[in-house]
């Protein structure tokens, strides 16, 4: 028997991941009494994508990933017991709806791409404003990155050893062709690509 660990970017003992994102938890603020004296509600459309980026390096974790309840679809809150909100199943806006199909696609990547939670751990390009990194598995790689805010151009240098002729992004259905171990990519903040035999 070998114990697996868990990961998260939310639970029960912390205030919301949207809270934090949205602006309205400053860090070293006391969650709790902001809680309790504010009705913190998500005001910018930009927190659902920092969740999506949380949420796409956290399912490319080799530790088991854990959803706290609401947080599929960006549910916010301040300390503990603002944390506790009632879970919303009906009327959901075009964010949380939004973000709850992105984080269903995760959970089905991850349930048929053996790389993103198996593969080994390979950094493409770790700067200031985004992080590119490799999962292999046997032949399978994919190529993670995340963004602080869109990136106009980027190329990625892939080490030679790693022969991969097209790439597939998982998001859009689009085929990148890889020239001289090299792909070039317009304009991202967050991608998720899978190779191509």
């Amino acid at each position: 028997y070998q114990g697996m660990m868990s990961a998260f970017v939310g639970n029960h003992d912390f205030a919301r991941f949207m809270g934090y994102a949205d602006g309205d938890l400053p860090m070293g603020s006391d969650e709790r009494k902001i809680g309790f004296q504010y009705n913190i509600k998500v005001d910018h459309a930009s927190s659902y994508q920092k969740l999506k980026k949380a949420f796409l390096c956290l399912f490319s974790l080799s530790e088991i990933p854990l959803i706290y309840y609401g947080d599929e679809i960006g549910l916010t809150g301040g300390a503990d017991p603002d944390n506790r909100r009632m879970m919303k199943f009906e009327g959901l806006n075009k964010d949380e709806k939004d973000l709850f199909l992105f984080t269903s696609r995760l959970i089905r990547f991850r349930k048929i791409r053996p790389a993103m939670y198996q593969g080994v751990y390979l950094p493409l390009s770790i700067k200031k404003d985004h992080i590119i990194y490799a999962k292999i598995y046997y032949n399978e790689v994919d190529i993670i990155g995340i963004a602080r805010s869109s990136k106009k151009e980027i190329t990625i240098e892939l080490p030679a050893w790693l022969k991969i002729n097209k790439v597939k992004d998982l998001f859009s259905g689009r085929i990148i062709n890889v020239r001289k171990n090299r792909i070039k990519i317009k304009e991202f903040e967050y991608f998720l690509y899978s190779s191509i035999e």
